[in-house]
């Protein structure tokens, strides 16, 4: 629910603000949660939908690029990805007994030192204070396209996930291969929680798959 909050201002039309209470209360009344858990992409999707009237998207993690993801954050859509969180909230794999929602915000590429002068005829601005960071100012995404087509080793990705006022910076491939291990959840916590699963449990409801979210 947190995480569906934060990507209040990419996907919103209203201009009044959602609690997230009230987004908890409506996902109590679709039936998909018990406290606050979400352990469905589609559920979240239907929730999205239901909260934001905004149009939704399932992707296959195993099957999207850097450069695909890349401009979906340049075109302001909300990249929604379930993983696996560590105790330092970065990405692990932990089989889905840690599974939580993290938020794309935004990308950093790695490149050579040698290549940074090159940046700048692929419409990058060199930063005034820190040396050899260049940040992207082509608004239609030409130049991240080009770039993370050539970089998608080196990608990272700028994540909020609610637990620290702090975003992560992790790499993409580790979120993707932390999403693509949720297979189960503690058996015991849901039934002490009542938590609600999707038919096939985690495993159907969260591997593999990213929600994309954006106005209709």
């Amino acid at each position: 629910m947190v995480c569906l909050k934060m990507a209040e201002n990419l996907v919103s039309s209203s201009p009044e603000p959602k609690l997230t209470a009230d987004i908890c209360e409506t996902a109590k009344a679709l039936g998909i949660t018990s406290h606050g858990e979400m352990f469905s992409v589609e559920w979240m999707g239907n929730l999205a939908v239901a909260i934001y009237e905004c149009h939704t998207e399932v992707a296959d993690s195993r099957k999207v690029s850097g450069r695909s993801l890349a401009e979906r954050i340049l075109n302001k859509t909300a990249v929604l990805v379930p993983y696996d969180c560590d105790k330092n909230f970065e990405p692990c794999e932990k089989a889905g007994n840690t599974a939580h929602w993290a938020l794309l915000v935004g990308f950093l590429i790695l490149s050579p030192a040698s290549r940074c002068p090159d940046l700048m005829e692929l419409s990058a601005a060199a930063d005034s204070e820190v040396p050899n960071l260049y940040w992207i100012c082509d608004i239609e995404g030409v130049a991240a396209r080009t770039i993370s087509q050539q970089h998608s080793e080196s990608l990272y990705v700028f994540a909020l996930h609610g637990k620290s006022k702090h975003p992560g910076v992790w790499p993409l491939h580790s979120l993707l291969r932390s999403n693509q291990n949720l297979v189960d959840y503690s058996h015991s916590k849901v039934l002490e929680n009542a938590f609600r699963l999707p038919p096939g449990g985690v495993e159907e409801g969260l591997r593999n798959k990213l929600l994309l979210l954006s106005h209709k």
